[in-house]
Order: C-alpha cells, then sequence, then structure tokens
C-alpha cells in the first residue's frame, strides 16, 4: 500500500498483530516505510474494504473493466 492509498482510507485503520516479514524486496522505499511504520504501530487497513470506484479509478492505463 502506499501512502495516498493510506491517506484516502485512514478511517479504516484498525490494531492488528506485528508481522514476521523482514524482507520487502519488492516494495518501494515509499512502500517499505508504510509498512514499517504499520508493523510498528500494530496498524492494519484491510484492503478488501477500499472502495472499489477508488481503487478502479487508480488502475495503470485507465483499466476500469472488472473481472
Amino acid at each position: 500500500m502506499h501512502r495516498a492509498t493510506f491517506d484516502a482510507h485512514r478511517q479504516l485503520l484498525s490494531q492488528g498483530e506485528s508481522t514476521p516479514v523482514t524482507e520487502l524486496p519488492y516494495l518501494t522505499d515509499e512502500e517499505r516505510n508504510l509498512f514499517q511504520q504499520f508493523d510498528q504501530n500494530g496498524w492494519r487497513v484491510e484492503q478488501g474494504r477500499l472502495g472499489e470506484e477508488w481503487v478502479r479509478e487508480r488502475l495503470p492505463n485507465g483499466d476500469h473493466t472488472r473481472g
């Protein structure tokens, strides 16, 4: 998750458990920093609760199709 997604869905923040993940090779520095902030504070945002339209509007190449 990147910062803009988190900021737009901050109201979905809940408490969770720390994760044993130590390596995150496919995340950007921004995503890795946010992940570490989540992990250190025991935060979670269930990605399934993100607004579907909000997500579709941000897909690469303007792909707004379903399926």
